[in-house]
């Protein structure tokens, strides 16, 4: 057996010489990529305000595009889906059902998708929800709340009984893409339209810019675009439905997603005689919902949450806290006397979610 050759040892420093070259090389590269982390500036937030859907809109955006773009892409399309369904607007998709009658009426995608939805929400909370309470919503005034010439007065239990007659979600029949109104009745979409709007914001955002981050505030329902850079929550504060002596919000919450949105009877109201009479009002009696001044709900979207909020005004809280995690929905509830109640699940978005 031969003895083996002895290593020489000018390789062996030529190959730790190597290991320390290749090692110093990858540490170079790692404080390089470290430091890029470091100082690599994420866009800034842009913020624009305007006035739609009669009442303030606000949004929040971040994105690596022209963020003036995407921002007029979306105010674009909530002028456009205000127009097409505004319940004042006479020459729209909603004016000629209404006008229709019991005459069927062809409708597109869109809006067969919204009526579909509204009877459905309609139905599952015992028409506490009701898009067909145009009648009622003309009798109080309320299409003209913003009419500096409107005398606001209290209907007579007749013209109730008369209206009533003439509203409720029943009275709407959808058969594919076309749909009629029975016994006079009128749609009104006010109570969900402006959450599908929000949705709409939120989904052209993240086709121009699917990294897009921010949100969109439509008279103070929110649709989340994505989270705060680096995946925080947006913290999102619920007000007070009265003025409360030293208290700015009755809670807070964190979302990364979806939309929450809240109803009270201090958004559209009138007083006669000091009572308060408001734009929620409850197909049965034809009244002003009672008891309950204000519910807040977040959803994965902002349509179903507008809806929910709404019919959560005008169902029995305890109803209210049963029913609404069976359609999506956490709900946050304070009656007259400013009490809070809460959905089981609504105590987990008042937790940070780093």
């Amino acid at each position: 057996m031969s003895a083996m050759p002895s290593p020489d040892p000018h390789s062996l420093v030529t190959l730790q010489k190597r290991v320390w070259f290749y090692a110093l090389l990858l540490l170079i590269f790692a404080v390089a990529v470290f430091s890029l982390l470091l100082t690599k500036k994420t866009a800034p937030y842009t913020t624009k305000d305007a006035i739609q859907m009669g009442t303030y809109m606000r949004i929040c955006l971040g994105t690596e595009k022209n963020p003036h773009t995407l921002i007029d892409a979306m105010i674009r399309e909530v002028k456009r889906i205000e127009n097409k369904y505004s319940f004042h607007n006479k020459e729209n998709v909603l004016a000629e059902i209404n006008w229709n009658g019991e005459e069927w009426t062809y409708v597109d995608e869109e809006t067969q998708f919204i009526l579909e939805r509204s009877y459905e929400l309609a139905l599952t909370t015992k028409g506490a929800f009701d898009p067909v309470l145009g009648r009622l919503t003309r009798l109080w005034g309320f299409d003209r709340i913003d009419k500096d010439d409107v005398a606001f007065r209290v209907p007579t239990d007749e013209e109730l009984a008369t209206a009533r007659q003439a509203s409720g979600y029943r009275n709407l029949e959808i058969r594919g893409d076309t749909v009629r109104l029975k016994n006079g009745a009128l749609l009104d979409l006010g109570g969900i339209v402006k959450g599908y709007a929000i949705d709409r914001c939120v989904q052209v955002a993240r086709e121009l810019d699917p990294s897009a981050t921010g949100y969109v505030d439509i008279g103070g329902d929110i649709g989340i675009i994505g989270p705060k850079f680096g995946g925080a929550d947006w913290i999102i504060s619920v007000q007070p439905p009265r003025e409360i002596a030293g208290v700015r919000q009755m809670a807070a919450v964190f979302l990364k997603t979806g939309g929450i949105a809240t109803s009270g009877d201090y958004q559209r109201y009138f007083e006669v005689d000091g009572k308060r009479y408001h734009h929620i009002l409850n197909g049965e009696t034809g009244m002003p919902s009672t008891g309950t001044i204000s519910v807040t709900v977040i959803a994965q979207n902002s349509m179903d949450a507008d809806a929910l909020s709404t019919a959560g005004m005008v169902l029995e809280a305890d109803y209210v806290l049963q029913i609404l995690p069976r359609l999506g929905g956490q709900a946050l509830i304070i009656d007259s006397e400013l009490h809070k109640r809460a959905t089981d699940g609504w105590a987990s978005f008042e937790k940070n979610h780093p």
